[in-house]
């Protein structure tokens, strides 16, 4: 496991208290699935890190998943990873980490209500997924979570197998959270394949057994996640700030997010979730 977070401008790591966590999670992951666990935090002066722990970014080796196609077992071993990360992840020392960001799940609504939504989105079928989604996970704990497990956060090297990259949009969020978040990006890099999601949720459920309740909003969970994307992305294109990647990333949102919708929640669960 390759543990990073960039300095993007948008200070969402960088400052003390946080990244005291964030070395927290790296003894966490230290020698886990891999000889040697990496943290690297852009260009962060070092003043800022504890001795050892910075690494280059572009000095983290592997390559960027993105869409190209895996075998079955590649997907099999994601889910396993994601379900290791997460339970090492809830074993680490947080009660000094809370903070808001527009990502975190719990938020959606209120988030949503003041965004307009792309041409082509049904917004009630969106807002009825991320209302039940919001009542649910106010019932689960929460822990640490990467919450943003995506086809460009994956690097693939065969040396060093697979690791993960890129922690700025680490919350507090219920477990659920991050394989959902997980199953929503890599569903949608494969062409709404769900068969991927299927084999990365067996992987997943090898370490960790979700509860009814839990696995019950997954669904909400992936629709609400790119119903905001969406949104969030629009706001770009309406404030004249969108560039190329982020135009199409909107218009590869708004034809993901209508196949999820078309699929349907019991589709979905069928498909995905079912043992």
């Amino acid at each position: 496991a390759v543990v990073s977070t960039q300095s993007t401008g948008n200070t969402n790591l960088i400052n003390k208290k946080q990244l005291t966590v964030l070395a927290r999670v790296l003894d966490a992951l230290d020698g886990f699935n891999t000889p040697k666990v990496r943290l690297a935090i852009g260009q962060t002066p070092i003043v800022e890190v504890s001795e050892g722990l910075l690494v280059l970014f572009r000095r983290i080796p592997g390559e960027i998943l993105g869409s190209r196609p895996q075998p079955p077992l590649f997907w099999h071993s994601l889910g396993r990873i994601v379900a290791q990360i997460s339970l090492q992840m809830a074993s680490v020392d947080s009660s000094d980490f809370h903070r808001e960001l527009d990502w975190d799940p719990r938020l959606t609504s209120r988030n949503l209500t003041s965004l307009r939504l792309p041409e082509g989105v049904e917004r009630e079928k969106v807002m009825a997924c991320v209302r039940r989604m919001e009542r649910t996970l106010k019932e689960l704990p929460v822990q640490l979570s990467h919450a943003d497990i995506n086809e460009y956060n994956i690097l693939v090297d065969e040396e060093h197998g697979m690791g993960l990259i890129d922690f700025n949009d680490m919350i507090m969020a219920p477990r659920v959270v991050e394989i959902a978040h997980c199953l929503a990006y890599m569903i949608h890099s494969q062409q709404l394949n769900t068969e991927i999601g299927r084999n990365i949720m067996m992987g997943y459920g090898e370490y960790i057994k979700l509860s009814e309740t839990e696995r019950s909003i997954i669904y909400d969970l992936v629709v609400s996640r790119f119903g905001l994307s969406c949104a969030m992305g629009q706001q770009k294109i309406d404030e004249g700030t969108a560039n190329d990647y982020v135009t199409k990333c909107v218009q590869d949102n708004v034809i993901t997010l209508a196949g999820f919708l078309r699929l349907g929640r019991d589709s979905f669960e069928e498909e995905v979730l079912k043992d």
